[in-house]
């Protein structure tokens, strides 16, 4: 079934995800489109991945990918999956309603959303939680800067109705960027943001 949700693709180019957004069971598709004949090589099975499909990510070296789903993948946690086989790794236990979730550029940390008012992190290794960023409102989007740097947090607006803007976050993690070098970044999540939240909808 074709429905709304979110794309990723391997670095390579080879490997095509897809997970859909809203439905229940949740399912993710992994295709292989390093021909001009795309085919589908791993399909979810029906029901353990949750329901009400929310992210999709997948991180920078193409290794591994999460599906945030409004009930979990297993008590309401978000799993890294292997990209080759898609087994599950672990979990980020994130606690009811996983949202979004966003890897570092050295895809060490993994940032989460299930509340409003918090950005959870964690380690991609031990799955461990790090702490957390305080959000204010509720998160719709989240983007790690290539420095690792600057987390950007896109919000909505109230009730639903739109677009509200971006927050940005010191990590901590990196030596600050030039300012000019900020302002470029920020232009583009804004548009990744813009496109991401036109694509849901």
């Amino acid at each position: 079934m074709v429905y709304g949700g979110a794309l990723e693709i391997s670095p390579d180019r080879n490997a095509l995800y897809y997970a859909d957004y809203g439905l229940s069971p949740s399912s993710m598709y992994r295709f292989n489109v390093a021909t001009t004949t795309a085919s589908l090589v791993w399909e979810s099975p029906h029901g353990p991945h949750g329901s009400n499909g929310q992210d999709l990510t997948l991180s920078h070296d193409g290794t591994f990918l999460s599906y945030a789903t409004g009930s979990g993948q297993g008590n309401y946690a978000i799993a890294k999956f292997r990209a080759s086989d898609m087994a599950v790794l672990g979990t980020f236990n994130t606690g009811a309603y996983p949202q979004e979730i966003a890897f570092s550029p050295d895809d060490q940390v993994a940032y989460a959303v299930h509340e409003p008012g918090k950005i959870d992190l964690f380690s991609t290794k031990t799955f461990l939680p790090l702490g957390n960023f305080a959000s204010g409102g509720e998160v719709t989007e989240l983007e790690v800067d290539a420095s690792g740097k600057y987390l950007f947090a896109s919000y909505a607006a109230p009730y639903g109705s739109g677009f509200q803007g971006i927050r940005i976050i010191d990590t901590g993690r990196a030596v600050p960027e030039p300012s000019s070098g900020l302002m470029t970044a920020l232009g583009g999540v804004l548009l990744t943001c813009l496109a991401r939240r036109s694509r849901r909808e």
